[in-house]
């Protein structure tokens, strides 16, 4: 009976320290956790510069302009006149022209058939040179006028814009043009002649002060 007892106590105290063991096993024994095989993606991180693309060059659609340039030139012998307030003045032959003027209004009357000239200050919206033409005459259209020798022509005259139509079908007249004077008014001048080189003649003495 008491080795029966004595085997018990044994038994009982193994039990305790198998307990313990486990116990600072748990608490004092690290477990080394397992390597996750979730990957986090991290971002690049972003830099405060920024690469623009060089430009492109654009193809110009500009023609180079065609105008032809009236340089001032009185002829010997020639006179000046102007209208009332002389905001435009031209030349003319005394010998083949007698000149009048009034407010807005120059006219070269031709001694003989057929080459007079008139200018008129008109207003002028800035707009198309062949519009301020056609309005200022009364036609339906330029195109209707032109004949078979019809042509027209750019001009910088006294340093300002200005269009001529050689040759066209109108009442009393050969050939039109207009000079802008600013963006608010423009020359209309009329002549009875086709002779280009006597029209440029004349147009190179103008002098215009808006």
């Amino acid at each position: 009976m008491r080795k029966n007892q004595t085997g018990v106590a044994l038994l009982f105290v193994l039990v305790i320290v198998l307990l313990i063991v486990v116990v600072v096993y748990l608490v004092f024994i690290r477990i080394e956790p397992r390597e996750s095989n979730f990957t986090q993606k991290i971002p690049p991180t972003p830099t405060n510069s920024t690469t623009t693309p060089a430009p492109t060059a654009a193809k110009s659609t500009l023609r180079p302009s065609s105008a032809t340039s009236l340089p001032y030139k009185l002829p010997e012998g020639w006179l000046l006149i102007g209208d009332k307030d002389n905001i435009v003045t031209i030349g003319h032959d005394p010998n083949t022209h007698t000149a009048s003027s009034q407010e807005n209004r120059i006219d070269l009357n031709a001694k003989k058939c057929c080459s007079s000239y008139f200018l008129k200050i008109l207003p002028y919206d800035g707009g198309s040179r062949h519009e301020f033409i056609r309005s200022n005459i009364g036609a339906k259209s330029l195109d209707a006028l032109k004949t078979s020798n019809s042509s027209e022509k750019d001009y910088r005259i006294s340093g300002n814009n200005g269009l001529f139509l050689y040759n066209y079908d109108l009442s009393g007249s050969c050939s039109i043009g207009m000079v802008i004077l600013s963006s608010s008014s423009a020359v209309l001048i009329e002549t009875q002649s086709c002779n280009i080189d006597d029209i440029e003649k004349h147009l190179s003495t103008i002098s215009l002060s808006p």
